[in-house]
């Protein structure tokens, strides 16, 4: 047909001008010239796209990508994420862990944290510089300073022991405080060495204070992960425990935990910087700070991972233990703990998990390659048949293949696009694929035209002929290949649509590149077997001359070779017994039960979500504490962000949406209240004790609470006292008088460690919104914290994200302001419709097969099996990949 025609008309156009076979390289030359001119790298940058895996991999065309772009745009990482915290995790599926040795070990890990110290820019920073225990700044004079201790959440803090981790001169306190110490005490707690298991279950379900009465207990499930109950006995609980909604309540009595996390933060840069203005200047300079903190995280989590992780069998023996180094070792007790894992994170594993992500496995990107070569000299090469040998051909058609990925990628770079971690780890390997296919397909129609023709051809001829029967498969292939990958490229995951996207040019540079550059290279072979010349590969090349000389170079009549014989094989047994009628209806009857099966697995076990783990590759500390975590605990703080919203006109619908959206089937309350109770307790307390607002006004006058009977708002815990003034302007003001950090020179010299902003920020209710002049910023973005509970499963997920939505839909005036911002909602969220989208673009995929196919060969039943047999493929691998997941 036409198609068929235009194949050939167009191959002996490259056998009579090969020239067209170097236009190719212009465009990839320009493309790498525009690259090397504008990429980052030139200011420190790299090509890899570092931007949050959020952003990568959330539905594009939807409120959650514009909601994250303002959220990272007002973000302010040196006063938000304590980066180098860790999670300490030790976990059995059968037997109770709340035991006197985990609690030991977990001691030991605080004691090994404490320990950590690292050099950055000349200067020592150790943990009392860098642990989140408040942001009063240092006193230089040390013998008025009195380290506060670093905050850990676990259930260590609930017994005495713990005091040994704490700093000497606050130990000292505590063993003796003063009189007017206003500190819980450690010295006073129970001890858990001696203790049986039942009193420590015991203690800690009440729930574990920290050094600071004000912030209450830590709620059990923070620390306590897959546990039983007896709900017939309940501890006194008189603190605030999210999952039973208020204070007072009591919780059942722990009877048996599989899992336990001790949680240690430290302080983000900012604070650090501020705490250390006074006592070390010199090591306050932010940018230092900055890298001090984050190579603390890279130097904790490695510790953690890589000295403290341990493997036990039944028989106690400890199984890939690296703890003797002198940093870790002397801290070991003993393996005591059978079939016990440990396992360290950074509780913000996103900025980690880009790192990792970003950083492809180059070595098996080149042991790849260099298999592809291995694997093309093996079945090209032949050191006695010089011109059936097509090894250099093989060769040069792998590197015009890099080529085409060079071109693709380069494209993609001078366009201003940065590439993503997972895509630089995984196309060039489906690339590679893709380009040998069609490489192999003209080869072996090349080599099918044999010695004689192609000796007693020219290469117009030969071309043409080579072209006329290789290239409608060529071509076929490539475009439905890039029509799928073009629909592929509408999927609104970034992340995923620039992969297709990637994939997409690949395909289109290798048709160039294979139908110009590689015929031409084609056509030089054709030179050179009527040249009688070896190939130009120095070890093969002299055999190849020997077989010239001695006249047996070329295939001896009647010989057969092993292509010959595989051939005969595929003619004269595969296909007739294909043919036998058993095969010819029960093949059908097999491909229509595995599409069955397929289609079950793919709705039946198939979950729409993800797994955290997979995030970081095998090599990564960090992936086996994540693994334990997600795996153990489904408490994590969820942040109900509020954009340009009047609040002061607002505050109780937004109290009453927050409290809303903690109560669903998989949200509770947050240890500490919303940032506006707060205000309104600091308010109160600070007006009661007769405060000055400024010299004319006392605070109680300047920044009243209204209750119900004076036009404000009462509720009997998150406004006991009534609601600040409606008044945005002297709402604000009130706010930054409690919230502004005074200088720290003058919070030093007149002992300021009362001021509201210090317990404000300590609190933690409201973080990151200072700026250079330590003022909050204009107030037009805040979050009030939630948690997610008891989500096990995806679907539970799934289900919680619906319910969030449900809630919001409650207030539709404040709902296109909200924005719940979290690692579920964030991730889960894109897969929310997800998979409708999926099989709407299969099917456009699909039909564009069929049409494509139906046009190209003039037959509208072969589109039509070309398109049902391509789906088949797709769903049937997509059911294997299913059904094989729970054990990969």
């Amino acid at each position: 047909n036409w198609f068929a025609k235009g194949c050939r008309a167009y191959g002996g156009l490259i056998g009579k001008r090969p020239i067209i076979g170097a236009l190719p390289f212009i465009p990839m030359l320009a493309t790498i010239t525009l690259t090397l001119r504008n990429m980052p790298f030139w200011d420190g940058e790299g090509l890899l796209d570092l931007s949050p895996l959020e952003m990568q991999w959330c539905d594009s065309s939807g409120k959650l990508f514009k909601d994250l772009q303002k959220y990272f745009e007002y973000k302010d990482k040196d006063w938000d994420e304590a980066e180098t915290a860790f999670i300490l995790i030790v976990a059995d599926d059968n037997e109770n862990v709340a035991t006197a040795t985990t609690l030991e070990h977990l001691l030991n890990a605080v004691k090994l944290y404490n320990s950590i110290t690292v050099e950055q820019d000349g200067f020592t920073f150790d943990a009392m510089d860098l642990c989140a225990r408040g942001i009063f700044p240092d006193n230089p004079n040390e013998s008025q300073q009195v380290d506060s201790p670093c905050s850990i959440i676990g259930p260590t803090t609930c017994f005495a022991e713990h005091a040994e981790t704490l700093p000497a001169k606050w130990k000292e306190l505590d063993a003796n405080p003063p009189a007017n110490w206003s500190y819980m005490q450690y010295s006073t707690r129970p001890k858990f060495r001696g203790a049986t298991d039942a009193e420590i279950l015991n203690e800690i379900s009440k729930g574990c204070f920290g050094y600071n009465a004000m912030n209450g207990r830590y709620p059990r499930h923070f620390y306590v992960g897959k546990m039983e109950e007896d709900v017939n006995k309940n501890p006194v609980y008189a603190d605030w425990e999210p999952e039973f909604g208020n204070p007072g309540m009591q919780a059942p009595l722990y009877t048996k935990v599989n899992a336990i996390r001790l949680i240690a933060t430290v302080e983000p840069p900012g604070g650090v910087a501020y705490r250390l203005s006074q006592a070390n200047p010199e090591k306050a300079d932010i940018q230092t700070v900055r890298k001090a903190v984050k190579k603390h995280a890279k130097k904790v989590s490695n510790l953690l991972n890589l000295n403290y992780v341990k493997r036990y069998t039944e028989g106690n023996d400890c199984k890939s233990s690296e703890l003797n180094t002198p940093e870790v070792g002397q801290l070991d007790p003993d393996c005591e703990l059978p079939q016990v894992i440990m396992g360290g994170m950074p509780i913000y594993f996103g900025d980690a998990a880009v790192e990792d992500f970003s950083n492809p496995n180059y070595l098996i990107m080149i042991l790849t390659g260099i298999a592809s070569f291995l694997y093309a000299g093996s079945v090209t090469a032949s050191a006695s048949r010089p011109f059936e040998s097509r090894i250099v051909v093989a060769f040069t058609g792998l590197q015009l293949i890099s080529a085409s990925l060079i071109l693709a990628l380069t494209i993609m770079l001078s366009g201003g696009m940065l590439l993503s971690g997972i895509l630089v780890g995984s196309v060039p390997m489906v690339q590679m694929g893709l380009g040998a296919d069609d490489m192999y397909v003209l080869i072996a129609a090349f080599s099918s035209m044999g010695e004689e023709y192609i000796r007693n051809s020219d290469n117009t001829e030969l071309m043409a002929e080579i072209f006329a029967k290789a290239g409608p498969g060529v071509v076929l292939t490539s475009v439905c290949n890039a029509l799928s990958f073009l629909c592929g490229v509408f999927i609104p995951l970034p992340g995923l649509s620039q992969i297709c996207l990637a994939l997409l040019l690949c395909v289109i540079c290798n048709l160039v590149f294979l139908s110009s550059t590689f015929m031409a290279v084609l056509g030089n072979e054709a030179n050179r077997i009527r040249a009688n010349k070896p190939e130009m590969l120095p070890i093969l090349s002299s055999m190849q001359k020997k077989a010239i000389v001695a006249g047996t170079a070329s295939k001896q009549e009647g010989e057969i070779g092993a292509k010959e014989k595989w051939f005969a094989f595929f003619e004269n047994t595969w296909v007739p017994m294909l043919s036998k009628p058993a095969l010819k209806f029960g093949g059908p009857l097999m491909a229509v039960i595995l599409l069955a099966l397929a289609l079950v697995s793919i709705f039946e076990i198939m979950a729409l979500g993800w797994f955290p783990p997979d995030f970081f590759p095998d090599t990564s500390a960090m992936k086996a504490g994540i693994n334990l975590i997600f795996n153990y605990f489904q408490m994590f703080p969820v942040q109900m962000f509020i954009d340009n919203v009047d609040v002061a006109a607002n505050q109780k619908d937004l109290i009453e949406l927050w409290a809303a959206l903690a109560s669903t089937k998989f949200t509770a309350l947050f240890p500490a209240p919303n940032w506006l109770t707060m205000f309104y307790m600091f308010l109160g307390m600070f007006g009661g004790m007769g405060f000055e607002y400024n010299s004319t006004h006392s605070l109680a006058e300047a920044c009243p609470l209204y209750d119900s009977a004076h036009g404000g708002w009462n509720h009997s815990y998150w406004a006991p006292y009534g609601i600040a003034s409606s008044d945005p302007e002297t709402f604000w003001n009130c706010f930054h008088w409690m919230t502004d950090l005074p200088d720290a020179k003058d919070a030093v010299e007149n002992g300021m460690s009362w001021h509201p902003a210090y317990m404000w920020k300590d609190l933690g209710t409201q973080q990151w919104v200072y700026d250079e002049s330590l003022e909050y910023r204009p107030a037009t973005w805040h979050f009030f914290y939630f948690i997610t509970a008891n989500t096990k499963t995806d679907d539970d997920i799934l289900e919680m994200i619906v319910d969030m939505d449900d809630v919001l839909d409650q207030w539709p005036d404040l709902k296109p302001y909200i924005f719940n911002c979290s690692p579920f909602p964030n991730y889960w969220r894109a897969f929310v419709g997800l998979d409708m989208r999926l099989w709407l673009l299969i099917g456009i995929a699909a039909a564009s097969v069929c049409i494509v196919a139906a046009v190209l060969l003039g037959s509208v039943k072969a589109g039509i099996i070309g398109m049902l047999v391509a789906m088949m493929i797709v769903i049937d691998v997509w059911g294997i990949t299913s059904a094989m997941k729970p054990y990969l």
